[in-house]
């Protein structure tokens, strides 16, 4: 590690190797609680044959979708030369790989045999959706590693053609995972045009308020400086984002209410009002509404921790919503039974039995999920703090804001 870093890294270290030794003990315990889970099978989750979707199968959408939206953002700084959001495209490029490569390894807990992930690709199914987002995901993480190859080579040329092929990918991928739910006929909650635009802009929501976090907590220790008004405008751009994403989602659930057929009102009305209504309006209301309006006032977008807590709010809201959109869509079975059948989670009505599940995580996924969550926090931490990510000409002393919009003594 450079001097400066050192010198930087000095007054926070004794936090900074505080969280590192956390984040080991998470991994640790992820570890241990997977080691159950492969010794004891998917019994051991709150998982199910009617639920077979949860925990695993939220964060993957989640952190895929984070990846994705890093590297718009990395890309249209550079694509469209936005001076003020340039200087945040390696660390964004950097965190959309980490995230990339963590959304695939949220596939191996939810799979009853992990060690058979490799058939998927010699014998691939051409048709399912799981298989074009695997590829998606592989895709996201490539494209990553030579985007970054390209701006730490600082080869111009490269970096600009980088830019557009990670746009496109990105724009891809988010297409995918949103086929994933959107293309299933059969699940009255997903199967809309709605779900495409509300992937792409809860990505592009998730990849910017980790970008701030991240951003701001090496702010914090010391490693870099980001001028005040960038960081504003980051802030301001997060809450326009957020309320595209909170307008569709109300689009989604108005579009399956609207046709008043008990099956299609079924699902939204248990976000409204049913079961999943607690989880739903905590994402609406604290996760949304409110970084809104923290993010709304211009000083408050001035304050570090204002922004860093709105930002995770937002990361909560994103979580919550692929989770209830999950929930949401197995109230149904995939296929109608005939009367007289009693099967344990269904509850009889007019013409066919409907779904009644109740699927709450257990501590075993959870641990798998903090575990896996905290590696990838862990591997970040270690890149961003002991790899130089700062431009050749950086960092400047007394500079006082540069083309880019950078400002300070360690400069991204």
């Amino acid at each position: 590690m450079s001097a400066l870093r050192l010198e930087a890294l000095r007054g926070r270290g004794a936090a900074f190797s505080g969280w590192m030794a956390v984040l080991v003990a998470l991994v640790a315990l992820g570890a241990f609680a997977w080691t159950l889970e492969l010794t004891g099978g998917l019994q051991r989750t709150g998982l199910s044959d009617y639920v077979p979707w949860g925990l695993y199968v939220a964060a993957y959408m989640f952190f895929l979708g984070a990846a994705a939206g890093g590297l718009l953002l990395a890309s249209a700084g550079d694509a469209f030369e936005i001076g003020w959001l340039r200087p945040f495209a390696r660390i964004a490029i950097l965190v959309s790989v980490v995230t990339a490569a963590l959304a695939g390894l949220y596939v191996f807990p939810d799979l009853g045999h992990p060690e058979r992930v490799w058939r998927m690709f010699t014998s691939p199914n051409w048709s399912s959706p799981l298989l074009w987002d695997m590829i998606a995901m592989l895709a996201l993480f490539v494209v990553g590693v030579l985007y970054l190859g390209a701006h730490l080579l600082e080869r111009e040329r490269a970096t600009k053609a980088m830019a557009y092929v990670a746009m496109a990918t990105a724009v891809a991928a988010l297409l995918v995972s949103a086929s994933l739910l959107g293309l299933q006929a059969s699940r009255p909650m997903w199967y809309s045009a709605v779900m495409a635009p509300l992937f792409v802009a809860s990505g592009l929501v998730a990849g910017l308020a980790l970008l701030l976090m991240v951003a701001l907590a090496l702010e914090w220790l010391g490693i870099y400086r980001f001028r005040t008004e960038s960081v504003s405008r980051m802030a301001g751009l997060l809450a326009v984002l957020v309320a595209i994403e909170v307008v569709l989602v109300f689009t989604e659930i108005v579009t399956a209410i609207y046709p008043g057929e008990a099956r299609d009102r079924a699902a939204p009305e248990a976000l409204l009002s049913g079961r999943y209504a607690p989880t739903f309006w905590v994402e609406i209301a604290a996760c949304g509404l409110l970084p809104i309006v923290l993010l709304a006032v211009a000083r408050l977008r001035r304050r570090a921790s204002v922004v860093a807590g709105a930002s995770a709010l937002v990361l909560a809201g994103i979580f919550l919503m692929r989770l209830n959109l999950l929930m949401a869509g197995f109230l149904f079975p995939y296929i109608n039974l005939p009367g007289g059948i009693q099967v344990r989670g269904l509850v009889p009505g007019p013409a066919e039995f409907q779904m009644s599940p109740t699927y709450y995580p257990g501590w075993v996924e959870w641990l798998v999920m903090f575990g896996l969550m905290s590696l990838g926090a862990l591997v970040l931490s270690a890149a961003l703090a002991y790899w130089p990510l700062q431009r050749r000409l950086a960092p400047r002393l007394a500079l006082k804001g540069g083309a880019e919009g950078e400002t300070g003594r360690y400069v991204a």
